[in-house]
């Protein structure tokens, strides 16, 4: 992702993160965009996921210790976009960034791949949030 890109996006929502306690970053690859989120607003509880395919370990590893090493908290989880494990309206913000066109729908599903993952992205945002 291109620091243009990676910088734009938690000045945007400095201003909404700061009163909101949870944020979302789907598909969060190397971290990021997730890193600068409590960076910008320390009072947000912030989660990446990401399939990382087999590579899930290394890739957890890598993004904790990154955040580690400024001193900052968030959890990462294996998840996929299409499927997420977390309960309706449950953050305040959720963001993604070149994720969506990653994302495979299954067997028989009804809905084209990256509707089902934005459909989830509306799913787990709260009333009010911001995406």
């Amino acid at each position: 992702m291109s620091s243009e890109v990676s910088n734009w996006i938690p000045r945007r929502r400095i201003r909404v993160a700061v009163v909101l306690a949870s944020a979302l970053d789907i598909g969060c690859g190397d971290g990021s965009l997730l890193i600068r989120l409590p960076e910008h607003a320390p009072a947000v509880t912030a989660t990446g996921v990401d399939y990382w395919g087999t590579s899930w370990d290394s890739a957890q590893s890598s993004c904790e210790q990154r955040l580690t090493s400024r001193g900052l908290r968030a959890s990462f989880q294996r998840m996929d976009a299409a499927r997420r494990k977390f309960p309706d309206d449950h953050f305040d913000i959720v963001v993604s960034v070149m994720c969506f066109h990653e994302v495979h729908a299954p067997a028989g599903a009804a809905t084209s791949d990256p509707l089902l993952a934005l459909g989830e992205a509306l799913r787990v945002l709260g009333p009010g949030g911001v995406f």
